[in-house]
């Protein structure tokens, strides 16, 4: 035992017979693609969600550090507990895992071990109440699923973030050391493994790193006196350390990780970097570099070279920071602020551009990027909507997945579901009224149908998988016979002589300024909604004069096979060439389609939005042509059964489903559906 260590060394509980927990890591799923980003926006996210004054920046710090495993031989006997992992599972899921871990940590036996310390200041620490779940310090390091964040602007609810830290770890290993408001200490560390075999007996999956150099049974606690607490790893001032061990990066590959961090900053935070919330310094060794309010700016223009983001999916932050840091200085930068249903106060900034890709980035009070969208238009535009309210943040986190990249109300509990679906359309309906006033001019006429929007829903945001950069984007136009109801019908558009800005409610008429949206193959590319459908009657009623057959006369043989229960049913025509199932219901639901080549071919999706799920739903396929309709035959598809062109037994999910289909003629088509639901 080394005298830098103090006694500290690990502890993994016997395992008293429950589930084993094996190699694959689910937790960490959500942020293995880009582990920087994660860690820059779960560290940051932390940070700003413990700030001790709302009127003093938080300082994050990123250090590049290195140790011996001479003055820490405990810690590196980590190596014992990873070994037994490849006992208990001598497979190849679990040596894919494990054995770099070795060969890691033999490597940094005749070198260093090198670590990252992501340190805060001006915030509160992490308290710590044994016994208490709710306890930041037990919620983080001793649990897993669980979150003590209170604060309704808290960024994390699922307590998987740290995640985050983990997989920056070739070790799985992190150190945390916290100084609270009062002054008090709290250290631990924590490797998370898989269950496995120490001396023939089987460990638990997690172990801790403290004062457990006694005999059992071990009090698992964190170590609260501060002279216990190895020196390179205490707190001298308030706030929370926290040190991912083993990052096995050469010395190009931490100048690498140095600029992803960088960047990850720049893109995510550079709103509460501007508005004086945040100080974030990367340093290695006698290096650093501080980003802040004043080089914020520059060091974008360094990062990003280039001013527009890119047309498929947000790379740039440049175009929205502009937006914002130079709203109302002229008339191509704006600002709306409202007090919105369910939210409260937001704001939604606006700046024109010729070369904009009509993006939508969403934030909360966090000041950190949650999710973009690619509004269905081409007016030329870089949007940044902002909820700065208490309520209506913790709605708005709710709506979010455990990586915080999403608002779907698909995530929230079911008892709130109702409520945050409802916050989400006043949002996606505030944002809509703010561009219609900046965009919709005089060749804009408006019609203003009382308590339509009760019955209609026209979707004017896109996810950025539903885009294909091959085919333009999806035109934001329905046909009359998707978006009309039945006792509804416009047959010729209106005259107003005084135009005006359209308010929420109303459906808009643009004149058509260029031809629609075209596929590369001159195909429209249709959305809109499923039609309402009500079924033929089986037979003419004889007590109303004008309800006669179409053709009283024709001969019964002339009749087309397929009209009688005893015909041959491989004669029947198809009742989903277009006309409606009568046995079905009629689901209202909101669609788009496109085509695109892929691995097998060229290949049809169909995007669905549904507010509810349901797993017995048929969808009939048609081509929408210039004279008439025609049925496709579908080959293959990867939701449901395939009868002609008819797709049964379908799974349609809350929110949005995708699905793939393949066409008999290999063809592109245009397409309208029909959807019901079989009861």
């Amino acid at each position: 035992m080394s005298k830098a260590e103090l006694n500290c060394c690990w502890h993994f509980a016997k395992s008293l017979g429950g589930q084993d927990q094996g190699p694959n890591d689910a937790m960490g799923e959500n942020f293995k693609k880009a582990p920087f980003d994660s860690l820059v926006r779960e560290s940051i996210q932390n940070s700003i969600d413990a700030q001790a004054d709302p009127d003093v920046p938080v300082i994050v710090t990123f250090s590049f550090k290195k140790t011996t495993s001479r003055n820490y031989p405990e810690l590196f006997d980590i190596r014992r507990h990873i070994r037994g992992c490849l006992d208990m599972y001598n497979d190849d899921n679990a040596r894919k895992k494990f054995q770099p871990m070795l060969d890691y940590l033999a490597a940094a036996e005749d070198v260093k071990m090198d670590y990252l310390e992501v340190s805060d200041e001006r915030t509160t620490g992490m308290s710590y109440t044994k016994g208490d779940t709710k306890s930041p310090f037990y919620s983080f390091v001793q649990s897993a699923g669980n979150s003590s964040k209170t604060s309704t602007s808290a960024g994390g609810s699922f307590g998987f973030g740290k995640a985050a830290y983990f997989n920056i770890s070739k070790i799985r290993t992190i150190l945390i050391s916290t100084m609270t408001e009062d002054g008090n200490h709290y250290f631990q560390g924590v490797a998370s493994l898989c269950t496995h075999m120490i001396d023939g007996e089987k460990r638990e999956p997690v172990g801790y790193y403290g004062n457990y150099n006694y005999p059992e049974p071990v009090d698992e606690v964190p170590i609260q006196n501060p002279d216990a607490i190895p020196t390179r790893f205490k707190r001298v001032a308030k706030g929370t350390s926290m040190f991912i061990m083993g990052l096995g990066l050469s010395d190009e590959g931490t100048k690498e990780a140095i600029r992803e961090i960088n960047a990850s900053v720049v893109k995510h935070f550079w709103l509460a970097i501007v508005r004086k919330k945040l100080i974030v310094r990367v340093t290695k060794g006698n290096s650093e570099f501080e980003i802040n309010s004043d080089n914020l700016v520059d060091l974008a223009e360094k990062i990003f070279p280039d001013y527009d983001d890119m047309r498929r999916g947000h790379k740039n932050p440049r175009p929205y920071i502009d937006a914002v840091v130079n709203a109302g200085s002229d008339d191509k930068h704006l600002k709306f602020e409202e007090e919105i249903p369910y939210l409260g106060k937001c704001a939604y900034y606006l700046i024109k551009s010729k070369n904009g890709n009509d993006y939508i980035l969403n934030m909360r009070s966090t000041l950190m990027l949650i999710t973009h969208n690619l509004n269905r238009t081409d007016y030329g535009f870089y949007s940044v909507f902002v909820c700065t309210d208490e309520g209506g943040n913790e709605i708005l986190r709710m709506s979010e997945n455990p990586a915080h990249t999403e608002w779907d109300a698909g995530n929230a509990p079911a008892q709130d579901k109702s409520i945050v679906r409802d916050a989400l359309r006043a949002k996606d309906d505030f944002i809509q009224k703010c561009i219609r006033s900046v965009f919709v001019s005089s060749d804009v006429e408006v019609l203003d149908f009382g308590g339509l929007d009760e019955y209609l829903s026209i979707p004017m945001s896109l996810d950025d998988e539903d885009y294909n950069p091959d085919l333009g984007k999806p035109t934001d136009q329905t046909t009359s016979e998707e978006t009309t109801s039945t006792d509804t019908e416009i047959k010729e558009e209106p005259t107003i002589t005084k135009p005006r800005v359209p308010t929420l409610g109303e459906v808009v008429i643009k004149k058509p300024k260029s031809p629609k949206n075209k596929n590369q193959d001159g195909d429209e590319e249709p959305t809109g909604h499923t039609p309402e459908i009500k079924p033929p009657k089986s037979e003419p009623d004889p007590d109303d004069p004008n309800d006669k057959p179409d053709n009283p006369d024709k001969p019964e043989e002339d009749k087309p096979k397929g009209t009688d229960a005893n015909d041959d049913p491989s004669n029947v025509m198809p009742e989903d060439e277009g006309n409606p199932l009568p046995n079905l219901d009629p689901l209202r639901i909101s669609y788009r389609t496109f085509a695109q080549n892929g691995e097998d071919g060229l290949e049809h999706r169909l995007v669905l939005h549904s507010n509810r799920a349901s797993n017995n739903v048929v969808i009939t396929i048609i081509s929408s042509g210039e004279t008439s309709d025609e049925p496709l035959v579908v080959n293959r598809s990867d939701n449901g059964n395939i009868i002609k062109n008819r797709l049964t037994h379908v799974h349609l999910d809350e929110g949005k489903t995708i699905i793939r289909v393949w066409f008999a003629d290999d063809l592109r088509h245009a397409i309208k559906l029909n959807v019901y639901e079989d009861r």
